[in-house]
């Protein structure tokens, strides 16, 4: 690793996700998307389900992640989340129709009832697996 580069680590439970020097990358915080350079001062951030955006090499990548929580030093981003998914691995017809039914299921439930946060946690991930597919041009 140089002073141009920084490390990231995107992690889940069951399996490290990622591991590359990159550029720059920006994540989906809760106060706003956050962009991080080398040299960054440290930082603990919640993230929000939503596209997490890197350059490598100059190329962009992105990444639909469930949100969770980023660690930043100035050589290092670790992000923990329950799940990710890089843009060219989304089923884009599949998303799509997991956002309609997340929709549908939205609009029969109350606020108060057991099963609306998990659609709206569903409609959430599929909308940033849409997004991140958009994004990665497919």
């Amino acid at each position: 690793m140089n002073n141009e580069t920084l490390t990231i680590e995107v992690l889940a439970p069951d399996q490290k996700i990622l591991g590359r020097e990159i550029e720059e990358c920006t994540a989906p915080g809760f106060e706003g998307e956050f962009g991080v350079l080398p040299g960054h001062a440290p930082l603990f951030v919640k993230i929000k389900t939503g596209v997490l955006k890197f350059i490598e090499k100059g190329k962009n990548h992105y990444l639909a992640v469930s949100g969770g929580l980023s660690e930043v030093t100035g050589k290092n981003v670790v992000v923990l989340t329950e799940k990710a998914l890089f843009s060219d691995k989304i089923d884009l017809k599949k998303a799509e129709r997991e956002k309609r039914d997340a929709e549908n299921r939205i609009k029969s439930l109350s606020q108060k009832d057991k099963e609306y946060d998990r659609a709206m946690e569903d409609l959430e991930w599929a909308t940033a697996c849409i997004n991140a597919s958009k994004e990665g041009g497919k």
